[in-house]
Formats: C-alpha cells, structure tokens, sequence
C-alpha cells in the first residue's frame, strides 16, 4: 500500500473528486426533500477514504469491493440510526429499521403507497456510498475520468431538474471542480507516459495545468451558461421522445413508494401518472398550462384513476393502443350523447400528455393510448361486436412543443335529471368490479356517514349529488397533512 503522505495521482485529485462530489451531497441537501440528508456528506467522505486505501492496496477487486460493501452497509445503517429517537437502545434502532424496510418492500412490491421519508434517506446514503465509492475507485485504481464524471453528473442533474432553482450555484461548483479533474486526469496520464519513456519535465507542471485548466473551466461553464440549451435541438429532442414512456413509468413508481418526499421544482403536467397519492401539502403556482378554446368550459381530464387504495388512487390499466392521427377508436355507444370539439394549446414545452373533455373519442395527433378492453356485451346493436375500449390516459407519440395546438373531440352526456334518475342500478359486472371496490382499510364511520347522507333517497343520482352537496362544504385546504403511515385517508 503507497499512500503515506504522498498519492501518485496528486493530493489535488482527491481534493477536487471530494469537491465535486460533495456538491452532489450538499445540492440533494439543500433541496430539502427530507429532514436528514445532511448525513449524506458523511457517507461521501467515509466511501471516499475506504475507496482510496483500497484502490491503493493490492488486493483483488472482487475482494475490495466486497469490503466496500460490508463497510459501506455498517456506516449506513449507523448514520441512519441517529435520526432516530435517542430513547431507543441500538438493538431496538436496528429492529425499527428492519421493520420499516420490510414495510416498504411490501409497498414496492404491491401497489401501496409509502409514506417513510427515512426509507428514501437510506436508499439515498447507499447510493451515494456506492457512487463515491466507485468515484475512488475509478480515479486511483482504474483510472477512468469519465466512470466518475458521468454518474455523479447525471446525479447532479436530476437533483437540478426536480428541485428548486436556488441549486444552481452547487452545479457551478460541481462544473469547476469535475473540468478540473479532468484536467489534472489527463495530465497524470500523461506524466505515466513521460515516465515510462523518460522524458524528462518539471515536478510542478501539474499545478500550471491546473492554473490555466482553471481559466478554462471559468470559461466553459460561462459559454454554457449563456449558450443555447441541448434540449432545444432537434436530434436531443427526438432521445428523449423514446425515453419518455419508461422514464414516466420510473417517476411514477417513485412518487409511489416516496410519497412524503417535499416535491417541488418544475411543475411538468406529465407529474399525472398512474398513480395519484395522499402525499400532504401541495404548492400551486400562477404559470398557466394551456389554453383551451371551446364552446364552454368543462374538466379537462388528463388521467382517470379506477382504484382506490386508502392511501390514493391507482389507474390499473395494463393495455395500451397506438393511434394515428383523427382515427376511429373502439370505444363503447352509449345513449344520450352529443359531440363537442375542443382546441388546446400547450405552454409547456416537452410534455406528451394530452388533455380533453371526456370521454374522447377522436385525437387529432398520432397517440399512444392506455385502456382496458369493455366486453363487447355492452356495445349497442344486436349480437357480437369487437371488445370496446375504456381509454383512461392519451400521450402523444412525440413531445409537443411551447404553443403547439393540437384538437380533440369529445363524446359528453346530455342526459337530463330525470334520464339519470330512472337508469336504475343494473351495471354490467365489469362497472361494479372497476369502479365500485374499496378497500378494507376504509373505516366503518365512512360508510356510515355516506348512508346518513343519502337515506331519503331512493335512486343513485340523488344520492351522489347529495355526496357531492356535503363534501363541497369542506373548505379548499392545499395544506392538510399527509394520512399517518397505515391509516386510511379519507
């Protein structure tokens, strides 16, 4: 082992990888997603000086990284442990944390909700263990810049992208230092080489480097700043336009099982998703989304949720169906219907989710549709007929544009009061199995209420607009507190 007081790759290598990687840590803190990410600096100094004495010992990689992992998990689970009551002995720290990490498994591997902010703070300090480790080890064993350049970056970003605008100043940071190390990577390359042929040059040439890569970097980060942005091309455009389906499935999963998180940053209509959780406060701005001409107003829908969950509300659709531009959908007859057009323009660069009046019946731009297939029994006309479709969520194929226009028309009732009074209860089995579950963690004092409420009435339409009559006396509140982890929210 050659560290001792002197490092082959320079002192100034591991200063500026602790840097830049501790920006990464400080920027995720500062975001404020949860109360204690401020033990993530912790973990990136530990990993850092475990990666290093193992990087520079000659034991095999396989074996190091292995004792990486060992450390790595006894240092997390301690820092974890301190953001717990200190009246808990360490036995009972461990098992509150076993405990709590099988719940969120079960979560993950159901479609519950989770509502533990400690969890994401574990998963967190595990990543970042992992990433400062494999940062070290790629600076002083293998020697591969861009193996700790393009994680952390991408880490970095994200953070960026989903926070709020005040983390600027950390990328900064992160910029200066990671051009700096690629800077002084490079020149240890190339000092090995004039080593190994020995050619003579001055020990100090490293900090000139450093002096003018410095210069430099102040000057790349400016030409970034005030350059055109990447996304504005056409070519990175057309990337992220494959990458959107997974990566929304990705953010809806991880607003699922980090349902407390402090959510904030870049408001994007693409945040509905799948699932809609009972998450607490929210915060709306004034930045209009669209604007909308048609002969009235009406609810645009973006998402129909058919389950609910006691912590929110799932859209279990698992079908989805390409459509091309103004093509007939399969969709179901029903009585008592009238056609209304609807003009929307996006102000939102980048999203895909399309908005309507439901139920939707013609798109005026190619889209990927989800849905679940109706059984054909409920189509109108006599004998068999094709599976009609019950559309739930309308993406378009490709990523709109800031003020794109796009048309969609709408099938809307125009039942009157006494057509819905007299339509009777006879819904087909797969209206009653879809839209009228609830869970059994919904409290007897729920169904209790809501039979209060509708007593004097003797047909579902009173009694959903008496429903509708008594909740619309609560007042707004977008400040109420997330449902206690296990308690049904209503």
């Amino acid at each position: 082992m050659q560290i001792g007081l002197r490092i082959r790759e320079g002192w100034s290598t591991l200063g500026l990888l602790t840097l830049m990687l501790l920006s990464v840590a400080w920027s995720i803190n500062s975001a404020e997603w949860a109360e204690g990410l401020a033990i993530l600096q912790w973990v990136v100094l530990v990993s850092l000086a475990i990666g290093l004495v193992l990087a520079k010992s000659r034991l095999p990689g396989l074996v190091a990284h292995f004792l990486s992992l060992i450390s790595g998990t006894a240092w997390v689970t301690l820092l974890a442990s301190t953001l717990l009551p200190s009246t808990l002995s360490w036995t009972e720290k461990l098992l509150n944390l076993a405990d709590r990490l099988t719940i969120w498994l079960l979560a993950a591997l159901g479609e519950e909700s989770s509502f533990d902010s400690l969890i994401f703070i574990l998963t967190l300090a595990t990543l970042f263990w992992l990433l400062s480790y494999l940062c070290a080890w790629f600076t002083f064993r293998s020697h591969r810049i861009w193996g700790v350049i393009i994680p952390s970056g991408i880490t970095m970003l994200a953070n960026l992208y989903y926070g709020p605008p005040h983390l600027v100043i950390y990328l900064i940071g992160y910029l200066f230092c990671a051009l700096l190390l690629i800077v002084r990577s490079n020149v240890f390359a190339q000092e090995e080489e004039w080593q190994e042929a020995r050619v003579g040059y001055q020990a100090d040439i490293g900090f000139d480097f450093l002096r003018y890569g410095a210069i430099l970097s102040v000057i790349i980060v400016l030409l970034a700043w005030l350059g055109p942005t990447a996304v504005a091309s056409p070519q990175f455009s057309l990337i992220l336009d494959h990458l959107e389906g997974p990566w929304q499935e990705v953010q809806e999963h991880w607003r699922r099982l980090f349902a407390s998180l402090n959510y904030q940053g870049q408001v994007n209509v693409n945040s509905f998703g799948k699932t809609m959780t009972l998450s607490g406060p929210i915060s709306l701005g004034n930045t209009p989304i669209m604007d909308v001409r048609a002969e009235r107003g009406y609810y645009w829908r973006a998402v129909v949720y058919d389950k609910y969950t006691g912590s929110g509300w799932v859209n279990t659709n698992d079908e989805t169906l390409s459509s091309n531009a103004n093509s007939p959908l399969p969709l179901p007859q029903f009585e008592l219907r009238r056609e209304v057009t609807q003009t929307i323009r996006t102000f939102q660069p980048g999203t895909n989710l399309l908005f309507a009046a439901p139920q939707p019946i013609r798109i005026g731009l190619p889209a990927r549709i989800e849905l679940s297939y109706v059984p054909s029994s409920v189509s109108a006309g006599q004998g068999p007929s094709s599976p009609t479709a019950n559309i739930s969520i309308i993406h378009s194929r490709s990523r709109l544009k800031r003020n794109q226009a796009y048309t969609i028309v709408s099938s809307i009732t125009r039942a009157d009061v006494e057509s819905l009074r007299s339509a009777g209860t006879d819904y087909p089995t797969w209206v009653t199995a879809r839209y009228l579950q609830l869970p059994p963690t919904l409290p007897d004092r729920v169904r209790t209420l809501a039979e209060d409420i509708t007593k004097d009435y003797d047909n579902p339409f009173d009694k959903a607009t008496a429903l509708e009559s008594y909740l619309r006396t609560i007042p707004y509140n977008e400040l109420i507190s997330a449902p206690p982890p296990g308690q049904d929210g209503v």
